[in-house]
């Protein structure tokens, strides 16, 4: 009898059959799942499935995603979800995006706060606090590469030579950039830029995010049908979004009083007191935060004041006790700028001005 190989060598070769056939499988396994999950991918990348995601109904789950999305707290979070099946609102994760589907909702929802049950500041706070938080979310995802989207009509900010700042119309827009009317006190003092010099502006877009660029002064040209000279701006891919402030703010004209706040005590135990003599302001601008008051007094940082005003559309006459923080002089020499900061303000002056940046008085 011939011996034709050990024990050994049997199981070696049984072992190795059984190591190819795992691996085969595996393999087998791995492409079949390949298989479904391409499936998968191009299945959920189709427009119809998108468009159902985005007009389904919204999920708890998509609460926590946006909650994560705009750093929400958990107060916020279940005000959003509140909010979100009272309206049977589509898709949150799409939805926030829409700025004025969404402020359909959220004016709908101040109204039922405000009208059709007891005022409740606390909770109208943290509905404005979601609100402004969802707003910042939907503009850190937008982008822009450039100046191309001004818009003729449209308000930027120019500076001038001596960095001062100026509220300008855009009279003009081509494709290689856009045309502006210099105010007169820029051009008497020669304040204007020359061809070829750099320029920096600042302009919002529809969506609300401002952004600051640098461009070109190209030439200064005289139309046909107007005797007024225009400077004509470059299109430019040097800009930057501007950073937002802890609260919205909206451009306002309103008259304003206002008083000094005097500390009539020590520095260690300070008494303050409000002085009788009232001085006369325009209100700029105005946020939950602060102020922006044009006035005839050089009223250096750091003076408190006690401010009287009222609001687009709403009667109350407010109060908010604010310090300067800083005082600018306009390039005219007699109107001062004071940026203030509230340091004293009551709750529902808050949600009055909130309501009234957002368009839900």
């Amino acid at each position: 009898m011939v011996d034709t190989g050990s024990l050994l060598d049997a199981r070696s070769v049984s072992f190795l059959y059984v190591f190819i056939g795992v691996v085969v499988s595996l393999l087998a396994v791995a492409a079949i799942a390949a298989v479904f999950i391409y499936r998968f991918i191009a299945q959920t990348h189709t427009k119809e499935w998108l468009e159902a995601q985005k007009n389904r109904e919204t999920k708890l789950k998509d609460i926590d995603y946006v909650a994560k999305e705009a750093n929400l707290t958990q107060l916020e979070k279940i005000r959003l979800w509140h909010i979100c099946r009272r309206y049977k609102a589509r898709n949150i994760r799409f939805l926030y995006r829409s700025v004025d589907e969404l402020n359909s909702m959220f004016r709908e929802e101040y109204e039922r706060m405000t009208t059709k049950q007891a005022r409740n500041d606390e909770k109208i706070a943290i509905f404005f606090s979601l609100r402004y938080k969802l707003e910042n979310a939907h503009n850190r995802k937008l982008t822009a590469s450039s100046t191309r989207g001004i818009k003729a009509e449209q308000k930027i900010t120019f500076y001038d030579k001596n960095n001062s700042p100026w509220q300008i119309k855009v009279a003009k827009v081509i494709e290689s950039g856009f045309y502006i009317e210099l105010p007169e006190l820029v051009n008497a003092q020669e304040k204007r830029p020359n061809p070829l010099e750099k320029v920096k502006i600042t302009f919002t877009f529809p969506s609300g995010q401002a952004f600051n660029a640098i461009t070109r002064a190209v030439r200064y040209e005289k139309f046909p049908d107007s005797d007024k000279e225009l400077l004509l701006l470059a299109n430019s891919t040097q800009i930057k979004p501007v950073v937002r402030r802890g609260a919205k703010r909206m451009n306002v004209d309103e008259e304003v009083t206002f008083s000094a706040i005097k500390n009539i005590g020590t520095k260690d135990k300070p008494v303050l007191e409000v002085q009788q003599k009232k001085y006369p302001g325009t209100m700029k601008d105005i946020s939950a935060t602060g102020c922006k008051i044009f006035c005839a007094l050089p009223i250096t940082k750091g003076q408190m004041l006690d401010i009287q005003f009222h609001l687009p559309g709403k009667e109350l006459e407010y109060e908010a006790q604010g310090i300067i923080v800083a005082t600018r002089v306009m390039p005219d020499k007699k109107t001062f700028v004071l940026h203030v900061q509230y340091i004293n303000i009551e709750q529902f002056v808050k949600n009055d001005i909130y309501s009234v940046i957002y368009g839900y008085s």
